[in-house]
């Protein structure tokens, strides 16, 4: 998961929200596993078709604690969305998953983590025309937690903190130290349309959707005395791999 330097222009096209209230930031920090989020997640799109060239092996299938880190990733997002998609990419084999979770393989091959958000958006948004026409127009406002399997410590809390900022923004999602980070995410189904709009004139930026679009973003530094400071520890290494299982255990 790569996170992209805002410039001083692209920080004009987001809105910022640069804090949690009092009470949303003491029900991330909850661990009342019964406490319900600030807003529905409609679905979680789970990314793991990345090449993993700097761990060496396939990330979806490397063994974290008594599950791989995909089965986690499926596992941490079904506790908040009602449905699960994995997207996939092409021949890839994956760990066993629950029959619930969906499984999307990837339409643009090694094109990036934004061209993985598109195929699982283009998914969603197919689903929801085939529901009652009654019910199309609140699905495409459904809000869609956008995830990777590498990111094995980013839970619950982070998706409960996130949505109950998500308001009549389109998307949201947190920064730290300029950076932002879009595969720990939430967004509309009906980002779709602009995404198609962009990746179709040639962007690639995993971040561009948040650019796009109008986005609600949330510095770490408000919510770290909720969060433990490696809640977004990205595995792509060997070490870092290694570091994250001394964490879990």
């Amino acid at each position: 998961m790569n996170l992209n330097r805002l410039t001083i222009a692209q920080r004009a096209k987001v809105t910022h929200r640069t804090t949690c209230l009092e009470g949303q930031l003491a029900l991330a920090g909850s661990t009342d596993e019964t406490q319900t989020i600030g807003f529905p997640i409609a679905a979680a799109i789970v990314l793991c078709g990345g090449r993993s060239m700097r761990m060496g092996t396939d990330k979806a299938n490397v063994p974290f604690g008594c599950e791989t880190l995909l089965q986690r990733a499926c596992r941490i997002a079904g506790e908040s969305a009602e449905c699960v998609i994995v997207v996939a990419a092409v021949g890839q084999h994956l760990p066993e998953l629950p029959h619930s979770v969906r499984i999307v393989r990837d339409e643009f091959p090694e094109a990036g983590p934004l061209a993985g958000m598109l195929t699982g958006l283009r998914f969603l948004k197919r689903e929801s025309q085939l529901a009652p026409v009654r019910q199309q127009s609140k699905l495409c406002l459904g809000a869609v937690w956008v995830t990777s399997c590498d990111t094995p410590f980013v839970d619950r809390r982070v998706i409960e903190c996130l949505s109950n900022q998500l308001g009549d923004f389109d998307a949201v999602c947190f920064t730290f130290a300029g950076y932002l980070n879009p595969l720990a995410a939430i967004y509309r189904i009906r980002c779709v349309d602009v995404l198609e709009s962009i990746f179709a004139q040639g962007e690639r930026k995993a971040t561009a959707l948040l650019n796009a679009v109008e986005t609600c973003i949330l510095r770490v530094d408000d919510v770290s005395a909720d969060f433990p400071e490696h809640t977004f520890l990205n595995v792509n290494t060997p070490e870092s791999l290694q570091q994250a299982r001394r964490l879990l255990s």
